[in-house]
């Protein structure tokens, strides 16, 4: 286990060896991103995202050891647009925004998720079976550890500082001027504590949940 702060610890596992493709699959479906994402974005970048709604959206979820997709309303998704069909930054097989491409897809096709037992958080990576740059042969990869912990990191403050904001702005760059204001607050709480207030709020919806407003 990799202590991540009180009571967030990670569990390390081997990896598949990926190698990417180029197949442009991935790319073909626009990512869900964190405000640690936006703010790597130069302003003509950021003027290429969207701010969706209250959207319909599917979430990949564990339950008893599989995994199964669940449906439900989101307040706030911060996408890039699309072009065609794929991802605004995607050209010639390749993204253009490759050396600060939103967290989400510089991890793919891996991804990380949190379980609970007890008072503490244990999340772990989640390794899907449908990319073809994927090999059956395993490895230790500390850096991607490292990326897995960083993404899930910047996921809690992302999410917490969406379900914390008093309305919702209707642009990007209000929501990176809420962002900057709020940045003393967000580096001085806990972690655990902004999971354990996003837990709170989740039951008190129904929702089974964590995060909803990025994926």
């Amino acid at each position: 286990m990799i202590k991540i702060s009180d009571h967030i610890k990670f569990k390390s596992s081997k990896y598949p060896i990926f190698k990417c493709r180029r197949c442009g699959d991935c790319c073909s479906s626009t990512p869900s991103i964190t405000m640690s994402d936006v703010m790597k974005l130069s302003p003509e970048q950021r003027g290429k995202l969207e701010l969706l709604k209250d959207q319909e959206v599917s979430f990949p979820a564990i339950k008893n050891g599989g995994l199964t997709i669940k449906v439900e309303k989101s307040p706030l998704i911060i996408s890039p647009k699309t072009a065609g069909d794929y991802c605004v930054f995607y050209k010639d097989k390749s993204c253009t925004i490759n050396d600060k491409k939103p967290e989400e897809c510089a991890i793919n096709p891996f991804s990380v998720y949190l379980t609970k037992d007890g008072d503490d958080f244990i999340a772990r990576s989640f390794i899907p079976n449908y990319c073809e740059g994927l090999t059956g042969h395993r490895v230790f990869n500390n850096k991607l550890d490292n990326e897995l912990i960083n993404h899930l990191i910047n996921m809690i403050k992302h999410e917490y500082f969406i379900m914390t904001l008093k309305s919702i702005p209707d642009s990007i760059n209000e929501l990176v001027n809420e962002w900057t204001l709020r940045q003393a607050e967000l580096n001085n709480k806990s972690l655990y504590s902004m999971l354990k207030f996003i837990i709170g709020l989740r039951k008190k919806e129904g929702s089974k949940l964590i995060f909803k407003t990025c994926c």
